[in-house]
């Protein structure tokens, strides 16, 4: 987000803090101005995004490295994961416990420029391999 503090994350790494950590009430710290400035989808994101889940999975990770967790709400499923590491990732989840077959989602994911940071798809299949910026992350919302 567009904080009067510089983050050392991106604009996904901070979105998908959001699924991975389990909170009932999620603490967004910075300026309302810097919430409305988000685009649309990212509005409607924190809009929807449940405060309980009813099933998570580990699709991949290595501690102090990177994670990708899948969390299920009803027949929703958040996929969120985060590069903690200072270069890029490619990282290939293992999508079995959530991916059956088409799908209908967003992904949100880092543009990696500066003046427009979110690139934002609609996806009908999960992605084989996901780049991930340094300190970056994504999130994919699929119904």
């Amino acid at each position: 987000m567009d904080s009067q503090h510089p983050h050392i994350t991106s604009h996904g790494h901070e979105l998908a803090l959001t699924v991975l950590f389990e909170s009932g009430i999620q603490h967004l710290a910075d300026r309302p101005e810097s919430y409305l400035a988000q685009p649309a989808e990212v509005l409607e994101f924190f809009s929807t995004l449940p405060s309980t889940w009813d099933e998570t999975k580990l699709l991949a990770g290595y501690p102090g490295n990177h994670t990708v967790i899948a969390r299920r709400k009803g027949s929703d499923w958040y996929i969120a994961g985060i590069n903690g590491t200072d270069e890029p990732m490619e990282v290939t989840p293992d999508y079995s416990p959530v991916n059956k077959g088409e799908i209908s989602g967003t992904m949100f994911t880092d543009s990696g420029k500066p003046d427009n940071p979110w690139s934002i798809s609609s996806i009908t299949s999960l992605p084989e391999k996901i780049n991930m910026q340094p300190r970056g992350g994504f999130v994919i919302k699929m119904q």
